[in-house]
């Protein structure tokens, strides 16, 4: 189970849910306030070691994300933070471990699947239209809980 960096939950926010993939961090976009919702995230040890099997890594000394959750429009929720982690990748030459940092900013937008804005724009039969400078496309939800924790990679 993931917990903030104090190690509990914030109460009614957060909640488990069916995990999607290594990390576990869902929230109720219903009671989400308008000013937002702070997260703070320290990775405990299982949760480390899930990131490592699940991704193949040498180590993984520290993972954290800070954000803040905003209701967007009715149904949806907006966040944004910054991901910090101190890894160990194997080098493809000589199969040693190579320590890194790093820090990355993110963004993300959370839709209810009935949602008319996740319906794709029309395109031409058999036309693929691809734009390399388009934002994300937002990520898909069911029922009132978003998992933050998809967004570890």
């Amino acid at each position: 189970m993931s917990r903030g960096e104090d190690g509990r939950s914030d109460g009614d926010i957060e909640s488990q849910a069916a995990q999607t993939g290594p990390l576990n961090y869902t929230i109720d976009v219903g009671i989400l306030p308008k000013k937002g919702h702070p997260i703070a995230f320290k990775a405990l040890d299982e949760d480390r070691e899930a990131l490592i099997a699940f991704y193949g890594l040498a180590s993984l000394e520290d993972f954290r994300f800070d954000a803040k959750v905003f209701r967007w429009r009715a149904r949806g929720a907006r966040a944004e933070g910054t991901i910090r982690a101190t890894l160990g990748q194997f080098c493809v030459v000589t199969g040693e471990p190579v320590t890194e940092t790093v820090e990355e900013p993110f963004e993300a937008l959370f839709l209810p699947s009935d949602s008319r804005l996740t319906k794709p724009p029309r395109q031409p039969e058999n036309e693929l239209v691809i734009d390399v400078e388009a934002e994300d496309p937002p990520e898909i939800f069911e029922g009132k809980l978003i998992n933050l924790g998809a967004l570890e990679c």
